[in-house]
């Protein structure tokens, strides 16, 4: 039985300002245009640089970056595939963490201290109204909770009365240390771009049929999870 093709991406994530400051040699290193490497170093986001067909090909690649002094991201469709957004239809705050159950009424319990990153991804429906999904990142792995905020009592959540979505960011930045990444509403255009140059997108445990009141659009909800796996990904390199 043959396996499936895997190809390994070389993603670019921000760079630091200094960055495009002498570029020449790494155009030639990528073949590419001083121009273009420019706009891909100095992109406010992600970017993908080069697809391989070979590991070998790509760490090599990725050496010679960081010699450079530019930082990037090694994934395969392996490792998308294998990134597992877990939608909860529970959560419970606690002094130490969060408890979500699953749809499946399945636990997981999520430490502050494991919270490696939070992301509040605006998502639009097919209904033509605008989802907003909370991806909380941990440092430990690759399974990320997710809370869809139209089935959650804020209030009850951060046991608060009036809460709002707001206010549970909020407490979950004061808890865990964190800034929630807001960025993927004002670069959707850009990164519905990113999103079309994978072969794989992470698996998802949704929410079933009839809990929500319009389901997700496939291309919205496609571009929201590659960049959170992204941003995850991110997380759990720096470690």
């Amino acid at each position: 039985m043959m396996q499936p093709q895997v190809t390994y991406y070389i993603i670019l994530p921000p760079q630091r300002p200094d960055i495009g400051d002498s570029l020449r040699p790494v155009a030639r290193l990528l073949q590419m245009d001083e121009k273009l490497v420019r706009q891909k170093l100095l992109t406010s986001t992600f970017e993908v640089l080069q697809r391989y067909a070979k590991k070998g090909n790509a760490e090599g690649l990725q050496g010679q970056l960081r010699a450079f002094g530019i930082s990037s991201l090694l994934v395969s469709d392996q490792d998308i595939r294998g990134h597992l957004f877990l939608s909860a239809a529970a959560a419970n705050r606690g002094a130490g963490g969060i408890a979500f159950r699953d749809f499946n009424d399945k636990p997981l319990y999520c430490p502050f201290e494991d919270v490696g990153g939070v992301a509040l991804l605006p998502v639009k429906c097919d209904d033509g109204k605008t989802a907003t999904l909370i991806d909380i990142h941990r440092r430990s792995t690759n399974i990320t909770p997710r809370l869809d905020a139209a089935l959650f009592s804020f209030e009850t959540l951060i046991a608060k009365p009036g809460a709002t979505v707001e206010d549970f960011l909020i407490e979950l930045e004061a808890c865990t240390g964190v800034r929630v990444d807001r960025r993927l509403g004002e670069q959707r255009e850009h990164l519905e771009t990113v999103a079309r140059d994978f072969a794989s997108v992470p698996s998802e445990f949704c929410p079933p049929p009839g809990m929500l009141l319009s389901p997700y659009e496939k291309r919205d909800a496609r571009t929201a999870n590659i960049y959170s796996f992204l941003l995850a990904t991110q997380i759990r390199n720096t470690l």
